[in-house]
């Protein structure tokens, strides 16, 4: 029999190859990547760190505006937070050192500019061999055309893989399905844990007065289920649930979920809004009512669920 150490450095060797940028269209090009996207055009994705405080990408008020600036701003945008509570661009320079990434995509005729951009990806490196992903960003206009999020991740998950991480970890509003398409179905990661307020109360445009609570993706890159994932999904062969399969599971709901807690199913469904953002919009009381920490005990069905599925994509 192999000997561990040799197990999980061919198991790497393994990821390393199936996460191969060429596997999934990509071109390097300008020390980054580019691929054509359906409906975009060419796609530039490049590794951004300290040295990019040096390139230009536009002008404001105050004159030049570098790349990592620009990231700064761009924040600001996509979730409405004040300035202090954004990535800064002195920390940002410095995060691809820690192991970590910051990766941008963009218009490959346009560049990173407030009119090129398309999407970003924020992750900090870990000592424990695990990436911790901080943001995910796609630019509003885009967001279901050309599979800018997707290829951010494997991109991310790529780069994690060469700088010593055989996993990823990060969190996700259980409130967005679109979110949950991405995060388990696409990208192949299980949830491994539900939270209550794990970021507190967020200043944000975007979340509002919503409750900040989080699942916990969890993104194995050695595991060959993952990387089959993948590649089932870029060739078009993954097929997700059918409707028909989703609507015949059980649903909990606020009215039965002591019951459900009790028969315990295998598997059950639960209701979110279609699009939480125009509901807490318009009424932030029943976007808070929906949560699932309201639900009482929803919190103690998702934890048992949690804890009969704990191997392998989903």
């Amino acid at each position: 029999m192999m000997p561990r150490s040799e197990r999980a450095t061919s198991a790497v060797s393994a990821a390393v190859e199936a996460f191969q940028p060429e596997r999934f269209g990509f071109e390097t090009w300008h020390g980054g990547w580019v691929t054509h996207c359906e409906g975009i055009g060419a796609v530039g994705v490049s590794a951004v760190s300290w040295q990019h405080a040096q390139v230009v990408t536009g002008k404001d008020r105050h004159g030049s505006v570098d790349v990592l600036h620009q990231l700064v701003e761009l924040q600001s945008q996509v979730w409405g937070m004040p300035p202090e509570d954004v990535v800064p661009a002195n920390l940002l320079a410095v995060i691809e050192a820690t192991g970590g990434s910051v990766l941008v995509a963009y218009h490959a005729n346009i560049g990173f500019t407030n009119d090129g951009w398309l999407g970003f990806a924020i992750a900090l490196g870990g000592r424990s061999g695990t990436l911790v992903a901080h943001m995910l960003a796609v630019r509003d206009d885009m967001r279901g055309t050309g599979s800018i999020g997707w290829l951010l991740k494997l991109l991310q998950g790529y780069q994690a893989l060469r700088s010593g991480h055989t996993s990823v970890v990060w969190t996700f509003d259980p409130m967005r399905g679109a979110n949950a398409r991405l995060n388990i179905e696409k990208l192949g990661a299980r949830v491994s844990d539900f939270t209550l307020d794990k970021y507190g109360v967020l200043r944000s445009a975007l979340y509002g007065d919503v409750p900040s609570d989080r699942f916990t993706a969890d993104w194995n890159l050695v595991d060959p289920a993952t990387a089959e994932r993948i590649a089932a999904v870029y060739a078009n062969r993954y097929r997700g649930p059918e409707i028909d399969e989703v609507t015949g599971l059980p649903e909990i709901t606020l009215h039965n979920l002591q019951a459900m807690i009790a028969a315990a199913p295998p598997r059950m469904r639960y209701r979110i809004p279609a699009d939480i953002d125009q509901l807490a919009r318009r009424r932030p009381e029943d976007a808070i009512q929906l949560a699932p920490r309201d639900a009482g005990g929803i919190r103690q069905a998702v934890d048992d669920q949690l804890g009969a599925h704990t191997s392998g994509p989903a």
